[in-house]
């Protein structure tokens, strides 16, 4: 997914944190991450588990939302918590 205007997100899902736990309720649901965003003041990147499958749906439909009504919604903010050397898919 990228998201383009004065600044940019990009978020690609590159695996599971956990690809042996299938059948793991929790623990088999989380996303390897990769982010990156540009901004004015600079380019971050992160690589993480920091998204579950089902927050993946709500941020798609929310998203989808916002991209069908055209509405607006209050500013996003990011900050550069740690950098990550590069984003690679895992098998």
């Amino acid at each position: 997914m990228t998201l383009t205007g004065e600044q940019r997100l990009e978020l690609t899902i590159t695996g599971y944190q956990f690809p042996q736990l299938e059948h793991e309720e929790y623990d088999s649901n989380w996303l390897l991450v990769c982010g990156i965003v540009t901004h004015a003041t600079g380019k971050y990147m992160f690589h993480d588990a920091c998204l579950l499958t089902y927050e993946l749906r709500k941020l798609h439909s929310w998203l989808e939302s916002l991209a069908c009504t055209g509405a607006r919604t209050r500013r996003l903010r990011f900050s550069s918590l740690t950098s990550a050397s590069s984003c690679k898919t895992t098998s």
